[in-house]
């Protein structure tokens, strides 16, 4: 049987500085969302239904029938309550540009069937919509001055993955679009923007608090679109995820509030650094010295038990592959395998950073055909920090690590080793395939039942 393809980090890293064409370097979204996301159904969060835990606030997507994930993906989610809403159409209303009266009559319909006033609508646009430069800017306008509510929009879709445009739009980015400002400023506010509800605000809060910080606050905290106004007057922005990026540059342009970007770090210095600069930002000095030194022990502990194993990193993880690795290696674990899906310039730094470390780190292209049929051995590492569920045994015999969600507090880092040390004494369980459970709902015009 052939050997799938891979190339050692030093390898990878050269091709990179001198800009050669990278063997396996490929970028198919869909399959990528059966290999990281297999389980991906009804109990996760869904993006495009996550927003409905603001009350008062309803979704629209705009999909023609060709986008299964969009028509699989509305109304699950354990947030929705009967406020996400799918309009239908086909694919030559996009592209002659007839949805607007569609989504108008849409709009007319979701404000008449549901029962508590609505403050705001999120409309979320197909890719084509994007590559076609669809005036959703305008129709959102016209919503707002037509039905009196506040309305924003998003595109969403494979077409648009990995574009500046899509990180400006995202779905969670596009609910600051529909703040207005307040009259007064609050200098005890501090916005955490990214998560809707995050549970690193107690962290910030006790850490912030002797710099005159009385809240950290999330979209979700507030009752109502109106009452998260209050936002819009905070004294700083503390920017979790790139998604919201473009959120805060817009928020600083508008309303003057400065930002601080947080990275999904996981490394105690990386985090120490973010508190410093936090610190500059509101005039002080963060003191986290004792949760950094907590940190540090609980990881030495850690790695001392995991002394002689060897661990991959795969595409599961919330927090980029390279940047993953590298953070479990600052953290005393031993990376031998990594499983990469798309590989750009953006990424060298990180690639150096590894090769310096671990100059022959294995790495995979988890979309080349030569891994269509490879299962990996504990002969090759026997702990999977968000390696693909298809290349991994059913046996128990590799062991999978909770995956990694977006850190940038000590606190997080704490959990999850917490969490790993728990499925490290677990006893090794042999894995089952899970079942598919059937589609609940579906949208058509004579109202049919349909299973998928």
């Amino acid at each position: 049987m052939n050997q799938p393809y891979s190339l050692t980090i030093r390898q990878l890293r050269d091709l990179l500085e001198k800009r050669q064409t990278i063997p396996g370097n490929l970028y198919e979204n869909a399959e990528r969302k059966v290999l990281c996301y297999p389980d991906d159904g009804d109990g996760g969060l869904i993006p495009t239904t996550t927003p409905l835990c603001i009350s008062n606030l309803s979704t629209l997507m705009v999909s023609p029938m060709g986008c299964g994930i969009h028509l699989t993906e509305t109304g699950r989610g354990p947030l929705d309550v009967g406020r996400a809403w799918l309009l239908r159409l086909q694919e030559r209303d996009i592209v002659l540009g007839r949805q607007r009266p569609l989504v108008l009559e849409a709009v007319e319909t979701i404000l008449a069937q549901t029962s508590s006033p609505l403050e705001g609508l999120l409309i979320s646009a197909t890719c084509l919509d994007g590559l076609l430069a669809t005036d959703y800017d305008a129709l959102c306008r016209e919503i707002q001055r037509r039905f009196s509510i506040r309305c924003a929009f998003d595109y969403m879709g494979p077409l648009l993955k990995g574009s500046p445009r899509q990180a400006e739009t995202k779905m969670i980015s596009a609910c600051y679009g529909l703040l207005r400002p307040c009259s007064s400023t609050d200098p005890g506010l501090v916005n955490l923007l990214g998560p809707l509800r995050s549970s690193q605000a107690a962290e910030l809060n006790t850490l912030l608090a002797p710099l005159g910080v009385r809240q950290v606050c999330c979209l979700a905290d507030f009752s109502s679109l109106s009452a998260a106004d209050a936002m819009t007057g905070a004294r700083l922005n503390l920017v979790l995820g790139g998604g919201a990026l473009w959120s805060a540059r817009e928020m600083q342009r508008k309303w003057g509030i400065p930002y601080v970007s947080l990275s999904d770090a996981y490394d105690p210095a990386a985090i120490a650094a973010h508190y410093r600069e936090i610190g500059l930002a509101l005039c002080g000095t963060v003191d986290d010295r004792f949760l950094r030194h907590q940190v540090a022990q609980r990881a030495a502990c850690l790695a001392s038990q995991l002394e002689g194993q060897s661990c991959a990193v795969g595409g599961k993880n919330d927090v980029p592959c390279f940047s993953a690795a590298y953070t479990l290696l600052e953290l005393g674990f031993s990376i031998t395998t990594l499983f990469a899906h798309h590989v750009t310039g953006a990424d060298l730094p990180l690639v150096r950073a590894l090769a310096d470390r671990v100059p022959h780190m294995r790495v995979y292209f988890d979309s080349h055909p030569s891994l269509y049929r490879y299962q990996a051995t504990p002969e090759e590492f026997t702990l999977s920090f968000g390696v693909p569920d298809p290349f991994l045994p059913l046996d128990g015999s590799i062991r999978r690590a909770p995956i990694l969600r977006s850190g940038a507090t000590y606190g997080v880092v704490l959990r999850y080793l917490d969490e790993l040390e728990q499925v490290l004494r677990a006893p090794a369980v042999p894995r089952t395939l899970p079942v598919p459970h059937p589609f609940r709902r579906v949208w058509n015009e004579a109202g049919c039942e349909r299973r998928i």
